[in-house]
């Protein structure tokens, strides 16, 4: 069944996850909201971090083989994310190349994401 999904103006964002920007930066565009729940939970550790970011994600099966290769070539990519007691999904850039360790984890109601 497909998500029902209502299309909102963004905020506009006053700052990243990371305080200088390097690691993501959020994409101007929709905000969606969304009845389906993630798919999954990304745990990242970034440069310069010493706490896990955990994201939840929407709308995409990761493997541990494709954030392998995201990260051996510090690519940049769009995933659609939401923070944790919201409905709001919300694309999000992730530059790879300042990630120096991930892990996924199934999705549950009684883990939490830090977004």
């Amino acid at each position: 069944m497909p998500a029902h999904r209502r299309l909102e103006p963004v905020p506009q964002w006053s700052s990243s996850i990371v305080d200088d920007g390097s690691m993501s930066q959020p994409v101007e565009g929709t905000h969606a909201m969304t009845i389906e729940p993630p798919t999954c939970l990304l745990y990242l550790l970034t440069v310069g971090r010493d706490k896990e970011l955990v994201l939840r994600v929407h709308g995409t099966e990761l493997s541990i083989e494709q954030l392998t290769a995201w990260m051996t070539e510090e690519t940049v990519h769009a995933l659609t994310v939401s923070r944790f007691g919201d409905e709001q999904t919300a694309t999000l850039l992730l530059n790879f190349r300042h990630v120096v360790g991930a892990r996924l984890a199934p999705y549950s109601e009684t883990r939490t994401g830090s977004f």
